[in-house]
């Protein structure tokens, strides 16, 4: 569940958009992807803060690698479905 808060600030830093805040968004979007290496919306907002820190390949990549794990990705959590139930 840490991943998912240091991605929501990843998020945030890169829409800012000056060079500090991407450089900070990276890192923290790297560390969390390290710990939940499947997370789909991480890999989508490092893409886009690669992309704006000129790294235009790498940034693709990334996207790409987001756009793959979100279409193997449940449309629900599991966790959630009990409560459906």
């Amino acid at each position: 569940m840490l991943s998912v808060a240091v991605c929501c600030a990843g998020a945030l830093l890169r829409r800012q958009g000056d060079a500090h805040d991407l450089s900070v968004a990276d890192g923290l979007l790297t560390a969390a992807l390290r710990y939940e290496p499947d997370n789909h919306v991480g890999w989508y907002h490092l893409g886009l803060a690669r992309r704006a820190q000129g790294h235009t390949a790498d940034g693709e990549k990334h996207l790409f690698t987001a756009m793959e794990l979100a279409s193997a990705a449940p449309v629900m959590s599991c966790s959630k479905l009990p409560l459906l139930v």
